[in-house]
């Protein structure tokens, strides 16, 4: 979905790479799945290891590590959840979220960056799209799988989360 041109490139949003992803966190957070400040804080965590490890590659786009974003939205999930099965979903919002934030938008908002994967040709910088979007559906699996089965291992040996009826 085109947003913007700026001189010859113009800024879309990936549907699946960036909306869903987002509908979804905010979904998460307005039917009380998770904390909003839980959920922001996760996101800030995640933004920031996405944008170190984040590389604009002219021609290629943003390149990351595939694991970097699943790691760190899976850690900090069972961090802030303290293990609780509200984890997954930290993990989740996180991961996509800080991701988008960390690799893509930061990136696009610096100026030389954005000068160079635009190259000067008529070209179109996705949101969430190309390498970024299987990133993202990549964390957001991944998030959720690692945080669940490391939450549910948590619960079961090591008694975090008593207040929880057992399964």
């Amino acid at each position: 979905i085109p947003l913007i041109t700026i001189d010859t490139a113009t800024i879309a949003i990936n549907v699946g790479g960036a909306a869903i992803p987002l509908f979804v966190t905010i979904g998460m957070v307005a039917r009380n799945r998770v904390l909003l400040p839980k959920t922001l804080a996760a996101i800030a965590v995640v933004t920031i290891a996405a944008h170190m490890f984040a590389t604009p590659v002219p021609g290629l786009g943003i390149t990351m590590p595939f694991y970097i974003a699943p790691l760190t939205g899976a850690a900090v999930g069972l961090l802030l959840a303290r293990g609780c099965r509200t984890a997954p979903e930290l993990a989740y919002a996180g991961g996509t979220m800080g991701t988008l934030l960390g690799a893509d938008i930061l990136n696009l908002a610096n100026p030389t960056v954005f000068t160079s994967l635009a190259g000067g040709a008529a070209t179109t910088l996705s949101i969430g799209g190309a390498g970024i979007f299987d990133g993202i559906f990549v964390t957001g699996v991944f998030s959720v799988l690692l945080a669940g089965y490391a939450g549910r291992h948590l619960r079961q040996s090591a008694g975090v989360c008593p207040q929880e009826p057992e399964e």
